[in-house]
């Protein structure tokens, strides 16, 4: 897209997208191979951020459709902090730590 086209960079909500899984081998300009989601959309959903999140920042796929550059931070951390103490209690049998 060209730069005057662009209608500026915006914070943004990730969306959750499911795809048809098709992935095409294609090999980089070092002749490393990679893996390039080529499927369709099947299903987009608004992960659910809560009302004031909602109406405070869009998501990156509805800032992307009207061409802005979105950024979405994101985060890495699976743990289920809040079992981890319930959990304690239930299996309070085995050895822990």
């Amino acid at each position: 897209m060209p730069a005057d086209q662009l209608a500026g960079v915006t914070m943004a909500r990730l969306t959750f997208r499911q795809y048809f899984d098709s992935f095409e081998q294609r090999t980089d300009p070092r002749g490393h191979h990679y893996y390039w989601l080529a499927g369709e959309a099947l299903k987009e959903e608004d992960l659910d951020a809560g009302q004031a999140i909602a109406s405070q920042y869009p998501t990156d796929v509805t800032a992307v459709g009207k061409n802005y550059i979105s950024v979405t931070p994101l985060h890495f951390n699976l743990t289920a902090h809040r079992e981890l103490d319930s959990w304690h209690t239930e299996f309070k049998d085995f050895k822990l730590w």
